[in-house]
């Protein structure tokens, strides 16, 4: 995986910029959780992440830092002080960020049979390490899958109220001799507004006779214990 790729998706689908912007004040592009952060710390700051090689990203909920590795040899000696390093952020990250901090580690190489296992072994190492920030290994486009802020959120939802109609349509549809009230309640049960409800019982009863209008028939409505 080129590195060229990540950057990509980071500035036109997931809405990052970087983190910092070339100018003569070589200020940062977000409020610190200190203001009173002085010009030395700042350009230390900029220096230890250029040298190392690693890039910073920002968007409105998340910061991500990025860096391609290519070799496994260089992977796997660099990957904990590279760690190091993005911990600094931490003591100038707005509190909304820090729990919010990503290190995506590229892999630009193509691992020979003799280090496959060794690299597997390696990747899961570094990805179930959760000091300072949350890691993810991106070798290919399936290990981007993984990474959430690269997903198209709307799509999960889609789905998921896709198989609430289906679900309804054929409790509907093999239930017979529901009278019109019930299967209307049924409809109503998958309202946010009903679900919210769910846990007062009274409160829920009370709800679903307001929507349905329906309250002299109250007969006609399914218990609620």
């Amino acid at each position: 995986m080129k590195i060229e790729v990540v950057r990509n998706l980071l500035q036109d689908k997931a809405g990052f910029s970087p983190l910092f912007h070339e100018s003569e004040e070589k200020s940062l592009v977000f409020e610190t959780e200190d203001n009173k952060l002085i010009q030395q710390e700042l350009e230390l700051l900029r220096k230890n992440f250029w040298n190392s090689g690693l890039e910073v990203w920002i968007s409105p909920q998340r910061v991500a830092v990025t860096k391609a590795y290519k070799s496994y040899t260089y992977f796997e000696q660099s990957w904990r002080q590279d760690q190091i390093i993005i911990s600094d952020l931490l003591n100038y990250l707005h509190l909304k960020y820090k729990n919010n901090l990503y290190f995506l580690i590229i892999l630009e190489f193509d691992p020979s049979n003799e280090l496959d296992n060794k690299l597997i072994i390696e990747k899961n190492r570094a990805e179930k390490n959760a000091k300072y920030c949350r890691k993810y290994l991106i070798q290919d486009d399936i290990d981007l899958e993984r990474i959430p802020f690269f997903f198209n959120l709307e799509a999960p939802i889609e789905e998921s109220f896709s198989y609430e109609k289906k679900f309804i349509d054929k409790l509907v549809m093999e239930t017979h001799g529901l009278s019109p009230n019930v299967i209307q309640v049924i409809h109503k049960y998958f309202e946010p507004e009903i679900r919210s409800a769910l846990n007062d019982k009274v409160a829920l009863r009370v709800l679903i006779e307001e929507r349905l209008g329906e309250e002299e028939n109250n007969a006609d409505l399914p218990t609620i214990n």
